[in-house]
């Protein structure tokens, strides 16, 4: 008796090839665990970015100049990009905006929020957005030594850049408004240089303002169980973030204390 092949539905097929996909997501997250659960994670803030880039694009005021991919650190991340309007010509115009991007720690680019960078620009300011190296590939403290390289270079730069060097405002949104935090604590809390290691560039007194968004500056509660939960598939997303930017999974690890800013 001869065989024939049996008569599948192109729906059949595309339902048969979900399973696959799954099957095979489900295999790679077991033989890559946490790290590719980051990555996974990644992708999808990545995808949100592009979709706010494109719609701040709407809001490009015109009129500014910029200076892309400025390198001030030896690590490939290591890139900052400079707004300035272009009636200000070649001398600073005001106050220094720091902007540090967010992402978990893990994901974006310095690029993402461009437009609204240049309404800043536009209303007088020069502003500074500066990538860092990301987790899982690179753990903490690594991004906040990069912002305070950062900010050296663009003290050692500052007439070349367009930056009033004395009037620096450090900002940030979500991750990046936790690392803001954290380096304007270690500009102004010297004890808590000394516990990092780090004696920043930029004198206290020319940090003039920090603006923060959507950061996190208390993790304790949330490690240690002293506040209710988020949900299943947010507290999954929220674990898999710190461990991917910390490497510790143990909620009494001094790095979360280190890294809850109020505290200091």
């Amino acid at each position: 008796m001869r065989s024939r092949p049996l008569p599948w539905h192109p729906v059949g097929l595309a339902a048969v090839a979900a399973v696959a996909g799954v099957v095979l997501l489900a295999g790679l997250i077991a033989l890559r665990g946490r790290t590719l659960a980051a990555l996974l994670i990644r992708r999808r803030l990545d995808a949100g970015a592009a979709e706010m880039s494109s719609a701040l694009r709407a809001h490009d005021p015109g009129g500014v100049a910029e200076l892309r991919d400025e390198r001030y650190g030896p690590a490939p991340d290591n890139l900052l990009d400079v707004y300035w309007s272009e009636q200000s010509g070649g001398a600073p115009v005001g106050p220094a905006v720091v902007w540090v991007h967010g992402g978990g720690w893990l994901a974006n680019d310095k690029a993402d929020a461009s437009a609204y960078f240049r309404l800043l620009a536009a209303a007088g300011f020069t502003v500074v957005a500066v990538n860092y190296s990301r987790a899982p590939r690179h753990r903490y403290p690594a991004p906040v030594r990069d912002v305070d390289a950062a900010l050296a270079h663009l003290q050692r730069h500052a007439s070349r850049l367009r930056i009033d060097p004395t009037r620096v405002v450090l900002a940030g949104d979500s991750a990046g408004a936790q690392l803001a935090a954290q380096v304007a604590a270690i500009i102004t809390n010297p004890a808590y240089a000394e516990r990092m290691g780090l004696a920043s560039a930029l004198p206290a007194a020319h940090l003039r303002g920090v603006v923060l968004c959507c950061g996190v500056y208390d993790l304790l509660p949330y490690v240690r169980g002293e506040t209710a939960r988020v949900s299943a598939t947010l507290g999954f997303v929220l674990d898999t973030v710190l461990w991917a930017y910390t490497g510790e999974s143990d909620p009494q690890a001094d790095v979360f204390a280190e890294l809850s800013v109020m505290h200091h």
